[in-house]
């Protein structure tokens, strides 16, 4: 029995598989290190439906700010505490995106959901990738990034002021109670990204296409069309703004001669087909 985690920084997808047959699937909270605690950890993996029947022996567990022993120090032991005696392997969610999209193949694998990211994929491991800055700094493209350019045209008062007004009704806020959530939330990250979703809602996903066209256009250009690589391997992209925008993505890569591969919004498929047996 197998056990599978794709975590980001808003939700963790588990699935239990044995062979090539999946048990169970459940949705829980993201359980990215950098910002939830031992407590939260164990709070999480107690309220997973395993039972003496189907439990695991194998746990693969792929999450977003998993990139190091130190950061997954706290991850691993409760895995380890939880799940007696079962073989644990965590790796950062590129290198489940890598898996889920290239299986043993070369390929540039993107990450668009919360955050963003990419690598080369050699068939076995990552060779390559360019430096993710996170939600501060970095993220272009992703969720997070979207929220906050929405967020700021909101506050600037550069958007129509009908959308304007449907915004702030949407989402049940104002322009000062917005500006303190952004910078007191556990997750600020996460509430930024939630605010994306009012770019592509209908009347107004054309209004907003250059901002996201902007954005896109920025992780591509900053980070995909700087491998060396991107001139000859497939890019797929992952995630759930890629997801919504594969069009947009097309057209960008079409722009720059790149080959986009697929464009799979949940990686959880290519990860089962991945650690399925032969």
């Amino acid at each position: 029995m197998i056990l599978l985690a794709d975590s980001g920084a808003t939700k963790t997808k588990w699935v239990l598989m044995e062979q090539s047959q999946i048990v169970n699937s459940w949705i829980g909270p993201g359980l990215h290190p950098l910002f939830i605690h031992e407590n939260d950890i164990l709070s999480a993996l107690h309220e997973l439906p395993i039972s003496p029947k189907n439990y695991p022996q194998e746990i693969y567990f792929y999450g977003a700010g998993c990139s190091s022993p130190d950061r997954t120090y706290l991850l691993e032991k409760s895995l380890q505490n939880h799940f007696s005696g079962a073989t644990i392997q965590i790796e950062s969610d590129l290198v489940g995106a890598c898996k889920a999209l290239c299986g043993r193949q070369e390929g540039i694998a993107a990450i668009l959901g919360t955050g963003s990211n990419s690598a080369v994929w050699n068939g076995k491991s990552i060779a390559r990738q360019q430096i993710s800055l996170g939600y501060l700094l970095g993220d272009e493209g992703s969720g997070a990034d979207l929220g906050k350019r929405l967020v700021t045209k909101m506050l600037h008062q550069e958007i129509d002021p009908e959308i304007r007004d449907h915004f702030f009704e949407w989402f049940k806020t104002n322009p000062n109670e917005l500006i303190t959530q952004i910078y007191r939330h556990p997750f600020p990250n996460r509430y930024l990204a939630s605010f994306a979703p009012f770019l592509i809602q209908e009347p107004y996903r054309e209004y907003f296409q250059p901002l996201v066209k902007s954005a896109l256009h920025d992780f591509m250009g900053k980070y995909l069309r700087l491998y060396p690589e991107a001139e000859k391997l497939p890019i797929h992209f992952t995630g759930s703004v890629a997801g919504k925008n594969e069009k947009l993505i097309r057209e960008l890569g079409a722009t720059w001669n790149l080959t986009i591969g697929q464009i799979q919004p949940d990686p959880m498929d290519g990860l089962f087909r991945y650690h399925s047996k032969p």
